[in-house]
């Protein structure tokens, strides 16, 4: 209650802004993944591919950051924990690629996912827009 209601969407909108910009980039480097790489490693199947690369990478991200609290980790338990997240998503993709109903499975939750997109997209652009706003506004 103490913060006036253009404060307030200011906030949310560096948050949403930040958020869209990020999740651009993480489907902007698997969509060039995907490009690069052979067609059978990413661009057959890329739906379920890529979302269980952003799941996995979403819930590491999640556990390492409680894991490490405010400090730096060490580089050995860091590449240790990159190595585990790759070996998880290989082997989590190679499952899925070759038992095809949980790849039907993981397509149809990915589907209703998208849902979500025509919310999130118009509200990211707006939030951005509004960061951009205040920023070319700002002293």
């Amino acid at each position: 209650m103490r913060y006036a209601l253009t404060e307030i969407i200011a906030i949310f909108s560096y948050m949403v802004a930040f958020a869209f910009v990020e999740c651009f980039l993480v489907i902007a480097c698997l969509l060039v993944a995907s490009m690069i790489l052979p067609e059978k490693w990413l661009r057959d199947g890329f739906s379920y591919k890529g979302f269980l690369i952003v799941l996995i990478g979403s819930i590491a991200s999640i556990l390492y950051q409680a894991f490490l609290g405010n400090e730096l980790p060490d580089p050995e338990l860091y590449y240790l924990w990159v190595g585990i997240l790759a070996i998880l998503s290989v082997g989590l993709i190679l499952l899925f690629h070759f038992v095809n109903r949980l790849q039907i499975a993981l397509q149809s939750i990915a589907e209703r996912f998208t849902v979500f997109a025509y919310l999130y997209i118009p509200i990211g652009f707006l939030g951005l827009a509004v960061v951009i706003f205040r920023n070319l506004l700002s002293d």
